[in-house]
């Protein structure tokens, strides 16, 4: 069992566990191929899509708009929808928009009473700022791709946030939807780990090695926060 009363930072990765990733990338891919008078599997088809993402992140770095696009226009071209360059680049716009996770603006603010909140993210600069801001909750950091010119599962991220707050990892505790993108580098790390059990597909981490909770009032019960219940 983690040593949590060490804990001082909470690390959250953004898309995914703060942002529900898995709405956001099917309500787009519908759109893009009911523009054509097409109804695709859409779950299916997001689970293509992240596969060549990830595939893409892993090739080298490069902006995460690139990734975006190109990921977006190999996957609808499998499933016989040719965008334009245009409609190629509407999921950059799209993502600031996609929809946050009802718990987060209600639970964040009172853990950041009581401990450092960072994001952790693959993701340019912009986007990550254009998302956050419909939050106003107070992190004390941002990590971006584009800082580091890195993606996860590389380490850069992880090293980075320990550089910046001067911490040890056993003082860090890393929460995310995604085991291959972030529980299992962190871990690598020596990093602790909670599992956040978004509703979506993902890698489930070995739950032997990690903390897991359904939402984030159950990760403010786990860290002894009081958050106020709802009406």
């Amino acid at each position: 069992m983690y040593a949590l009363e060490r804990i001082r930072v909470l690390a959250f990765d953004c898309y995914g566990t703060l942002v529900d990733w898995t709405t956001g990338i099917q309500e787009l891919l519908d759109q893009l191929a009911s523009r054509q008078g097409l109804s695709l599997p859409v779950e299916q088809v997001a689970r293509e899509w992240e596969a060549i993402q990830f595939e893409l992140l892993c090739d080298r770095y490069r902006p995460y708009r690139e990734i975006l696009t190109e990921a977006t226009w190999h996957t609808l071209a499998r499933w016989g929808v040719r965008l334009s360059p245009a409609e190629a680049v509407l999921i950059v716009e799209h993502l600031p928009r996609w929809p946050v996770f009802e718990d987060v603006p209600r639970v964040l603010p009172h853990l950041a009473q009581h401990f450092q909140l960072v994001v952790v993210s693959n993701i340019d600069d912009d986007l990550l700022h254009q998302t956050l801001q419909r939050l106003r909750v107070p992190f004390a950091q941002l990590i971006t791709a584009q800082q580091v010119q890195s993606y996860k599962p590389q380490l850069a991220h992880f090293l980075e946030l320990l550089r910046r707050l001067q911490v040890g990892p056993e003082e860090v505790l890393h929460c995310a939807f995604g085991s291959r993108y972030d529980l299992r580098p962190a871990a690598a790390l020596g990093i602790p780990t909670v599992w956040i059990r978004r509703p979506g597909w993902s890698d489930p981490p070995e739950l032997g090695s990690t903390l897991q909770v359904a939402n984030l009032e159950e990760l403010a019960e786990l860290l002894g926060v009081p958050v106020a219940v709802r009406s």
